[in-house]
């Protein structure tokens, strides 16, 4: 990836500097540029042209989306790599109660809620994400169907 928001060839370290301050206004006007670092607004305009801060800017905060995004989703998988765990050994201690335990004792409407309620809560999280039908990484496929 070509980070063109890093200093230019032929760019000075001032207009370098000037972008920099760029990129971080609220507002990303050449006039607020211009009255942080001292300079003329005709300067600003003309090292704004002639290095391609607009495009430049848009790479610059595409970039940091990006990296956001794949930072949550490395989060979600971490966090969903986690619920399955769990769900896992909720079944494998469910199996082994159902094998050990007198089934008369055992509540099959509390088990069942518990059983659901789980794998329920996962659902509606990944639903309002707007996950379906989607593979990340080739480690993990979500399908979420909406009724």
């Amino acid at each position: 990836m070509n980070k063109i928001w890093l200093r230019q060839e032929g760019e000075s370290e001032k207009a370098f500097s000037a972008f920099k301050m760029y990129l971080e206004t609220d507002e990303r006007t050449l006039k607020k540029v211009a009255e942080k670092c001292s300079k003329s607004v005709s300067l600003i305009n003309r090292w704004s042209a002639e290095y391609d801060w607009k495009n430049r800017a848009t790479a610059y905060d595409n970039a940091n989306l990006e990296e956001m995004r794949q930072s949550f989703f490395k989060r979600y998988y971490t966090f969903l790599d986690k619920q399955f765990s769990t769900n896992e050994k909720l079944q494998a201690r469910l199996i082994k109660a159902l094998t050990e335990k007198d089934l008369d004792r055992i509540s099959w409407r509390s088990l069942n809620e518990v059983w659901r309620g789980n794998f329920t809560e996962m659902i509606n999280f990944a639903k309002e994400l707007g996950l379906n039908e989607k593979s990340v990484d080739n480690t993990l496929t979500i399908e979420v169907v909406s009724k």
